[in-house]
């Protein structure tokens, strides 16, 4: 079955250097009423309190609390994702898929992760049964994240700069 993508209007902080990627930070807010599957039925529904309620809880946010070298162009994330007021420890491995130079001269780092999370542990059970052990909506949550980064200004103090997406 082919699912629409959702489309969410976020902003994403990645501080370090990529020298040194495990000291890096990297904090990600998404605009919760931002969800759009390609359905406005379903959208609403998604924002409502039986699952996001966007009213109550208008930001989803995650905050790294460790960066790990996996290989030469992964690295594991681990970090504290907020839904609906719940923050829960989470792990990720991003992909780095390509470094470039932008049009401004600034270095632009392009990242790529994938995990999957049980909706219930953030307050979002709201089902309805179909007989048997089918449900109305999956238990589980793929979330799919494309980052761009770009460096910016140096930092007159130490010389250094922070990418940010």
């Amino acid at each position: 079955m082919v699912r629409p993508a959702a489309t969410l209007d976020s902003n994403a902080r990645l501080e370090g250097s990529d020298a040194d990627p495990e000291n890096a930070t990297v904090a990600v807010t998404v605009d919760a009423s931002s969800v759009e599957s390609g359905f406005d039925q379903r959208d609403e529904h998604l924002r409502s309190p039986d699952l996001l309620d966007v009213a109550a809880f208008p930001t989803i946010d995650f905050r790294s609390t460790s960066i790990q070298n996996a290989d030469d162009d992964r690295l594991t994330v681990q970090g504290d994702l907020t839904i609906k007021g719940v923050t829960r420890p989470i792990q990720a491995e991003a992909t780095l898929r390509g470094l470039g130079v932008g049009m401004s001269g600034a270095g632009k780092a392009a990242l790529t992760t994938e995990f999957t999370i049980h909706r219930g542990d953030w307050g979002m059970a709201f089902n309805v049964p179909l007989g048997g052990d089918a449900v109305l909506i999956g238990r589980e949550i793929t979330l799919q994240f494309e980052l761009t980064v770009e460096e910016t200004a140096t930092d007159g103090a130490n010389g250094t700069g922070s990418p940010s997406a």
